[in-house]
């Protein structure tokens, strides 16, 4: 078995990290087991360079190399979780079909790439079992699901806030004719006088 260059482990490192850091833009939660295993990867580079047994080095090398791959799937696979997660509390908010088909005719479509990058990730059981592309394609498509729905929710929150300014003014204008028909019903009885308009 060869070790891995320091450069190859380098850019192993970068991919883990810019996993990580993709992560950390969209939530905290479950991030720990990426960041240990970083932690390790670094505590062994380190431990590597100052060995001198070229075994024990070929050994920690390697360990570097595994950390850096689990770091890059953990994060990978906390980061499709998340997205999922959170497109349940989205759908979760209850939103009529005719209000997202207002605002976003297309919603339908959205929902199935959720769906398929959640049995993607059922049926692989790990992120691991991905290929990099396709971990990759799975977020890159709820990354762009995401930000539609949350665009869509803004819009039908609006349009739900607009309905109920409208809806009270409805309610408003019928309790002051209400009042008007009321006192016109009292004025005729007083008087004496039917009117017909009722």
């Amino acid at each position: 078995m060869t070790s891995p260059s320091i450069e190859g482990l380098r850019l192993r490192y970068q991919e883990a990290e810019n996993a990580i850091k993709l992560y950390e833009r969209i939530s905290l939660d479950n991030l720990v087991a990426a960041v240990n295993e970083l932690r390790y990867a670094g505590h062994h580079l380190l431990s590597a360079e100052n060995e001198n047994d070229d075994a024990r080095r070929e050994d920690l090398l390697l360990r570097v190399a595994h950390h850096c791959e689990r770091a890059k799937y953990d994060a990978k696979e906390a980061t499709i979780v998340s997205l999922l997660e959170e497109l349940a509390e989205f759908r979760d908010e209850r939103f009529t079909a005719g209000e997202m088909d207002s605002v976003l005719p297309d919603w339908r479509e959205f929902y199935a790439k959720a769906t398929t990058a959640a049995k993607v990730l059922e049926e692989s059981g790990s992120v691991k079992n991905f290929t990099d592309d396709s971990a990759d394609k799975a977020i890159d498509d709820l990354l762009a699901v995401r930000q539609k729905l949350r665009d869509a929710s803004l819009a039908i929150n609006e349009l739900r806030y607009k309905r109920e300014k409208a809806n009270e003014a409805a309610r408003r204008s019928r309790r002051k004719m209400s009042r008007r028909k009321c006192c016109l019903r009292k004025c005729v009885a007083r008087s004496g006088t039917i009117v017909g308009i009722f």
